[in-house]
């Protein structure tokens, strides 16, 4: 059996290490809440980083898709260009055989004409 005054004390004794517990469980909910608070900070500048990241990597994909657009276009018109060359030059072609062979059949007439005139000099 305890005297009163060492219940007291027992009392006592046990409030305070109670007391000391919840102070030092505020300090751990207290350390707990600014690591946390820490993480998320760092969390939202990843995430901003990232964001930035994404954004620069779409205006790449954006201008070589404009430069690629720019490109095939610059490729159809000059193929356009070299169609109508080329269309140009087998018309010339076409042109420059129709006269050789005018040509040919006048000067086989113009030879008949002398063998002709010579047959009857």
């Amino acid at each position: 059996y305890m005297g009163q005054g060492s219940l007291a004390k027992r009392v006592t004794e046990l409030t305070e290490k109670q007391e000391k517990l919840n102070q030092d469980l505020e300090e751990v909910k207290a350390e707990r809440d600014r690591k946390i608070m820490e993480c998320q900070k760092t969390l939202e500048r990843e995430k901003e980083g990232y964001k930035a990241k994404l954004q620069d990597y779409e205006a790449k994909v954006k201008e070589s898709e404009g430069k690629r657009a720019s490109l095939l276009f610059e490729f159809e018109r000059e193929r356009t260009k070299w169609d109508s060359e080329k269309d140009g030059w087998l018309n010339q072609k076409s042109e420059a055989q129709l006269i050789i062979s005018q040509l040919e059949k006048k000067k086989e007439a113009l030879t008949l004409e002398v063998d002709r005139l010579k047959r009857e000099l």
